[in-house]
């Protein structure tokens, strides 16, 4: 066991009132398929962000990602299923939509 170590783990908890909060995580979802989750991760909750599907384009491709293959991705219903089932989980598992402070 080593000490002095933290693993974080981030799941998705995409809100049903927001309108683009579940193209939203498919992305972030679809970008991590190409190892750059983090960076859209950022752009998405960007100053401004646009969140229609050709805004999530342009995010894709700003941080650097094959938009081809982006938005193959976003159309992979296996996608949107794992994020609800993980979501699905948090649930059961009592865990806040969004940090405690």
């Amino acid at each position: 066991v080593e000490t002095g170590r933290l693993a974080v783990a981030f799941e998705h908890f995409p809100l049903a009132i927001h309108p683009h909060a579940m193209d939203g995580a498919a992305s972030a979802e679809c970008a991590r398929k190409q190892d750059r989750f983090w960076q859209m991760h950022d752009a998405l909750f960007g100053d401004g962000a646009d969140l229609e599907r050709i805004g999530l384009a342009r995010l894709a491709s700003a941080v650097g990602l094959d938009v081809s293959a982006f938005a193959r991705c976003l159309e992979d219903e296996s996608v949107a299923a794992r994020i609800q089932d993980r979501s699905r989980v948090a649930v059961e598992l009592g865990w806040p939509a969004r940090p405690r402070s």
